[in-house]
């Protein structure tokens, strides 16, 4: 890049990109320019200020779970196994999380639900949280209130289920990750430890959607509501569903 013309457009850019190394090289260089484009945005229409590091590393992500959905998008075959929901080990308990984020809104929603090998329901929960900067962010949240309760119940083993894969790919990581909830993370990693054992899954949205619909839930909330040992109507199908998929499994 330093022996390129400061005067050169994006296209002759991007085809430079191209021509000096691969597609996965333009991929990311197209990430990058995304991602300063967005950094830009933030700043001059929302007067928020994003680190430099934060920005590329975010966008980087997006592009590896991009092409992570691609690879999968070979045959209808490795799409079903990838959206659909599968219980935990019978000695295990799955914790499935999402976040919402609302239009025009300071606000968002947070959905939980944790369910046995059996695909019976643990508990359920939506809950509003407030001042969140990105969906990563609001991901983050719900997963750390998903444990946070974990915790409380003395859940010993656990599978944690996102739909989000750079959550999943800085948790799985071994090194500290650029990202603006790498704080949450930390709490997170704490929590983690004290589970004898805990197994993080990357999961399509659609094999996600009880916790996704808790989550939308909690634009009619005003601070949470938690439903033990049942599920609320509005995930009910879905529910039944995913126990109709172990049936089927079996």
């Amino acid at each position: 890049m330093d022996n390129m013309q400061s005067d050169l457009s994006f296209w002759d850019l991007a085809n430079l990109a191209r021509d000096r190394g691969s597609d996965s090289l333009l991929a990311k260089f197209v990430a990058i320019m995304w991602g300063l484009w967005y950094r830009r945005n933030k700043r001059i229409y929302e007067n928020i200020s994003m680190h430099i590091n934060v920005t590329v590393n975010n966008a980087l992500s997006l592009q590896q779970e991009y092409a992570q959905v691609q690879f999968f998008d070979v045959s209808n075959q490795k799409i079903n196994k990838v959206v659909r929901w599968h219980p935990p080990p019978m000695d295990f308990l799955k914790l499935n999380i999402d976040g919402a984020t609302f239009n025009d809104q300071s606000i968002a929603g947070i959905g939980v639900v944790l369910r046995d090998h059996n695909g019976e329901v643990v508990v359920t929960c939506s809950k509003v949280e407030k001042e969140v900067s990105s969906v990563e962010f609001i991901d983050a949240i719900a997963l750390l209130r998903g444990l946070q309760l974990c915790v409380q119940w003395g859940v010993p083993k656990i599978m944690l289920e996102i739909d989000c894969l750079i959550l999943v790919n800085a948790l799985n990581a071994n090194f500290e990750c650029l990202t603006d909830f790498e704080f949450i993370l930390q709490d997170i990693r704490r929590l983690i430890d004290g589970f004898q054992e805990v197994k993080v899954v990357h999961v399509n949205r659609l094999g996600n959607l009880v916790a996704h619909r808790l989550a939308r839930h909690a634009w009619l909330i005003d601070d949470i509501c938690m439903w033990w040992d049942y599920c609320p109507s509005f995930v009910s199908q879905v529910i039944w569903l995913d126990k109709l998929s172990i049936c089927k499994d079996t």
